[in-house]
């Protein structure tokens, strides 16, 4: 998996997890929408940084340099 196809998994399975219990109506917010987008990638960041934590005290180079990808992809959506 592409380090932008791992960023999006995060993304899209934190938001999904985050927004479970939710009561929506059928108008689109686009406020709301980039509020959820923005927690999600949020909490997709603080999970990267604790894989790269792991992978820094292991030193697993060539896995930290796929998770610095991952989060730059992460920052970039």
């Amino acid at each position: 998996m592409t380090p932008k196809e791992k960023a999006q998994e995060l993304v899209l399975n934190f938001k999904n997890k985050h927004l479970e219990g939710y009561c929506f109506t059928s108008d689109f917010n686009p406020e709301r929408e980039q509020r959820h987008l923005n927690e999600a990638k949020g909490l997709a960041l603080i999970a990267v940084d604790e894989i790269l934590k792991l992978s820094t005290f292991f030193s697993l180079i060539a896995e930290t340099e796929y998770w610095y990808e991952v989060k730059k992809e992460i920052e970039a959506l």
